[in-house]
């Protein structure tokens, strides 16, 4: 399979077969437009920005704003690919409610008789079309769960030697790529039950309301640290886990949604079932605490509902002001004059985890220090007092965003092995439960330190 149908870029597609149809409403997008335009320009750490509100079954809004390429100044367009992050549980749990409850599908140990059977099953289910970017029409993707872990697994339409095909696997629950367009369609299948664009049923509309029950309750704060009442004059609340959803309420009005938070990628979805309205925003670029996205969610929804709007482009810069104040970011200075305490090429290597991939450390010749290389991004590591401990200072495409280091990676070493490197934690990708990266070779091919 080519190199580029592997990376981890995925287009949602409901249907393949015809464009969205557009009924777009000029005063909503009218009304809104300007004060979108404003906040972006108080948000610059946010790039570029894509849209899309949906409000019984028309699209009120799809759009692009900002550069989805600063160095080449490529604008953002309602077709620009953005990672969808967890976004992705609720396409995965969607597929396998279809396929559990309608298709009464077994899971057979033999994993190569349950690619087959998924495969019919995606015949089937064509109306959904879902494609891998870069190759559309010439491979399919199906969801399917083996040994309690969830998977994307596409197969690749042109035949190997003997007639074989190829299979891939990724994971369910970060690894889709989606556009404003394509999740306009998402959220009108949602909001009808389960229909597609020209009415015929692809779902039943309780096996599509089996992924919005409640499952457990949400005890975090969350974002009502920020959009609580009386701090705000409306409350924006997640109440419960659903599958790939959380429950709460905006107003008074129930609301289904889920944030998407991946290395510069944040999107957020929220659907109001009972007024029929979906809203979609897919932003590069940092926000912290989901705040920007909430905001704006908040803002989009009071004119689709025709509520009095409590936000405008003044307080959406200037939030939390007028109404609280929070204390000041604490900055973290990276010290860079320590020394290594052992030779930079016992870190080098390939690093892996089963739900967060590829981790690269390799040798900086400029510094003669250690860098990381994740997805697209880039640090450079620097010691700390502490053994085979570092902070990380990001450069490349995360300068140009803005800042994002990571304040604790630590190296474990092999009691076994002569105290030799082993893994990586790096604390900063999720605190409370720090990935563990596995040193699976000491090579690092250079190809994939030039990108």
């Amino acid at each position: 399979m080519a190199a580029d149908a592997k990376i981890l870029l995925w287009l949602v597609i409901l249907l393949p077969y015809g464009a969205l149809i557009v009924a777009s409403d000029l005063n909503y997008e009218n009304t809104v437009d300007p004060v979108i335009t404003q906040a972006m320009q108080c948000h610059p750490r946010i790039p570029g920005l894509s849209i899309a509100v949906v409000k019984d079954g028309k699209a009120l809004l799809s759009k692009g704003y900002g550069l989805a390429d600063l160095q080449n100044g490529t604008p953002v367009t309602e077709f620009t690919l953005f990672r969808l992050a967890s976004i992705t549980k609720a396409v995965s749990a969607t597929l396998l409610c279809f396929q559990t409850s309608e298709v009464d599908l077994s899971f057979p140990r033999d994993l190569y008789v349950y690619k087959r059977r998924l495969w019919a099953i995606y015949d089937n289910f064509r109306e959904f079309g879902w494609e891998i970017m870069g190759r559309p029409g010439s491979e399919r993707v199906v969801l399917a769960a083996w040994n309690v872990q969830f998977f994307f697994y596409f197969k690749n339409e042109r035949r190997e030697p003997c007639g074989k095909s190829s299979w891939e696997k990724i994971c369910g629950s970060i690894c889709l790529m989606s556009c404003a367009h394509d999740m306009a369609k998402w959220m009108k299948f949602h909001l009808s039950g389960g229909l597609n664009e020209s009415g015929n049923r692809i779902m039943l509309s309780e096996t599509l309301k089996s992924t919005y029950k409640a499952r457990n309750s949400i005890t975090s704060l969350g974002i009502s640290k920020y959009f609580s009442k009386p701090k705000v004059p409306h409350t924006t609340s997640e109440d419960n886990y659903a599958l790939g959803w959380r429950n709460g309420h905006y107003r008074e009005y129930k609301i289904l949604r889920h944030t998407g938070t991946i290395l510069g990628y944040s999107s957020l979805i929220t659907l109001i079932p009972d007024m029929n309205i979906g809203i979609f925003t897919t932003m590069n670029g940092q926000d912290s605490d989901f705040i920007f996205r909430t905001l704006l969610h908040n803002y989009l929804a009071d004119v689709a509902l025709g509520e009095d709007t409590w936000l405008n482009s003044s307080t959406i810069c200037s939030f939390p002001e007028p109404w609280f104040s929070t204390p000041s970011e604490t900055l973290h200075l990276i010290g860079k004059s320590n020394r290594l305490t052992r030779s930079p090429l016992e870190y080098v290597g390939h690093y892996h985890n089963d739900a967060y991939g590829d981790l690269h450390i390799f040798r900086n010749s400029s510094t003669g220090f250690i860098d990381m290389k994740y997805g697209v991004a880039f640090w450079n590591l620097y010691p700390k007092h502490s053994h085979d401990q570092f902070a990380a200072e990001g450069y490349g495409i995360l300068k140009d965003l803005s800042p994002y280091n990571l304040h604790t990676i630590r190296f474990h070493h092999d009691t076994h092995s002569n105290g030799s490197i082993s893994s990586v934690e790096v604390t900063s990708f999720e605190p409370k439960d720090p990935p563990v990266f596995i040193k699976v070779s000491s090579f690092v091919d250079s190809s994939i330190i030039l990108g």
